[in-house]
């Protein structure tokens, strides 16, 4: 089973690079997220966009 999304650490660790550059991503609108509960999440459907090179808006 896939998990739904992940916080800014993990998306980190999982495509391996840093969390600021993770936070760059969501600032300039390349990587999407959700903030729930006061957490910043990534959605795994979001991740697989800017993985595939979509991201660019």
């Amino acid at each position: 089973m896939v998990r739904l999304a992940y916080s800014v650490p993990e998306v980190a660790k999982l495509i391996g690079i840093s969390k600021s550059k993770i936070w760059e991503l969501i600032r300039s609108g390349e990587l999407s997220s959700v903030k729930i509960c006061g957490r910043r999440i990534v959605r795994h459907s979001d991740l697989l966009v800017l993985l595939a090179g979509d991201g660019h808006k």
